[in-house]
C-alpha cells in the first residue's frame, strides 16, 4: 500500500515549531535580572550552538529515518525496547498535560488584570479556550496549520514593531556591562528553557510532506530567527532602561507604551495572551501524539484480539473501540 501523504509542510512546521522553539519574548524580563547584560548575551548567543543546533541536527535526521508521529517517544521505543519505550511515552504525556494546563489558566489570569471578571469567569474563559482549541484540532491538519499561521502572527507582530521602533534607539554599549551579580541558576536554568524546543520538531514527522526537506527548511529558518529574536528585542529594551532591577514579569509592555504609546503596550498584552494560547497548543500537541503512541503501542492489537474472541457484547463495543483509537486526516 502507498504511504499516505502528509499534510504538513514547509510554512505549517514553521508556524507550528515556532511556538516548540520560541513563542514570544514575553516573560523573559527575568533573564536580565539573573546577570548584568554581558553575561545573559553571551549565554543567549553560545547556548543555541553547543546545545539546540545539535538536537536540531539529530531531531531532524531521526524524523527522516523513523517518519512516525511521537518523534522522541519512537526514538526510545526502538533505541531502548517496548517497555522502557512506553514508560517514556507515558511520562512525556504527564508532563505535557501538566505543562499544557498553565497556559489557559494564565490567559485567564492576564485577561483578568484588564477587565476584571471574577474567578467564575476566568474558569469559564480558561475552559472555553480548552475547549476552542481542541475543536481546532478536532477540524483536521489543515485547519490547525491555519490557526498557528494567525496565532503565530499575533504574537510575533507586536515584538516585531518594538524592535523596529527601538533600533534608532539602540545603544550598544548598555548591553556590554559586566559588572553585577550573576545567579547561575536561574540564568542558566532560563536560557536552557528558552532553548531546549527543538527536540519537539519531531513530534509531527509522521504528518510532514517530505520529511527529510521540510525538517531541514524548518530548521535553517526557525534557528536564526529564534536567535535574533531572543537577543534583539533585548538589546533594544535595555537601552531604553539599563536598570535591571526594574525588569519584572510585563516590563517589556512598559517599554513598549514609552517607545510607541498606549497602542503598542496593549498590543503585547495581547501578544502575551496569544502566545501562550500557542504555546498551550503546542504542549497539546506534543501529548496528543505522546498518548496516540502509547494506545497504539500497548492497547490496539489486543483490545482488536479482546473483540475478536468474547462474545456479543464486546463485538458490539468493537466499533467505539475502533473509532476511540483511531486518527482522522
Amino acid at each position: 500500500m502507498e504511504p499516505k501523504k502528509g499534510k504538513i509542510g514547509v510554512w505549517g512546521l514553521l508556524v507550528i515549531g515556532f511556538f516548540w522553539v520560541h513563542g514570544g519574548i514575553y516573560g523573559n524580563e527575568a533573564m536580565l535580572m539573573a546577570a548584568p547584560p554581558v553575561y545573559v548575551f553571551v549565554m543567549l548567543g553560545l547556548v543555541p550552538f553547543v546545545y539546540s543546533l545539535p538536537i536540531a541536527l539529530i531531531v531532524a535526521e531521526l524524523s527522516t529515518a523513523f517518519p512516525e508521529d511521537g518523534g522522541y517517544v519512537v526514538w526510545v521505543r526502538d533505541a531502548c525496547g517496548h517497555a522502557l519505550g512506553s514508560h517514556h511515552a507515558y511520562w512525556v504525556w504527564i508532563i505535557y498535560v501538566v505543562d499544557a494546563s498553565i497556559y489557559p489558566v494564565l490567559v485567564a489570569s492576564y485577561v483578568d488584570t484588564m477587565v476584571p471578571m471574577g474567578a467564575t469567569n476566568r474558569g469559564l474563559l480558561a475552559v472555553g479556550i480548552v475547549l476552542a482549541v481542541t475543536a481546532i484540532n478536532l477540524l483536521g491538519t489543515d485547519i490547525m496549520v491555519k490557526f498557528n499561521t494567525v496565532l503565530a502572527i499575533l504574537s510575533l507582530l507586536p515584538t516585531l514593531v518594538f524592535t523596529v521602533y527601538g533600533l534608532p534607539e539602540l545603544q550598544p554599549a548598555k548591553a556590554m556591562v559586566y559588572e553585577g551579580e550573576v545567579d547561575w541558576s536561574l540564568l542558566v536554568s532560563w536560557i536552557l528553557w528558552l532553548y531546549c524546543g527543538f527536540f519537539s520538531l519531531g513530534t509531527l514527522a509522521g504528518e510532514l510532506e517530505q520529511p527529510r526537506r521540510t525538517l531541514l527548511v524548518a530548521l535553517a529558518v526557525l534557528f536564526p530567527t529564534v536567535l535574533v529574536l531572543n537577543t534583539l528585542p533585548i538589546a533594544v529594551a535595555l537601552s531604553l532602561d539599563d536598570r535591571p532591577e526594574h525588569y519584572s514579569a510585563g516590563y517589556f509592555n512598559v517599554l513598549a507604551g514609552r517607545l510607541a504609546g498606549a497602542w503598542l503596550d496593549w498590543s503585547f498584552q495581547l501578544g502575551a495572551n496569544v502566545c501562550l494560547v500557542g504555546l498551550y497548543n503546542a504542549a497539546v500537541l506534543t501529548a496528543e501524539r505522546s498518548l496516540y503512541f502509547l494506545v497504539q503501542s500497548n492497547y490496539a492489537e489486543p483490545m482488536a484480539r479482546l473483540a475478536a474472541a468474547q462474545g456479543s457484547s464486546t463485538r458490539r463495543a468493537a466499533p467505539l473501540v475502533r473509532w476511540m483509537l483511531s486518527t482522522s486526516p
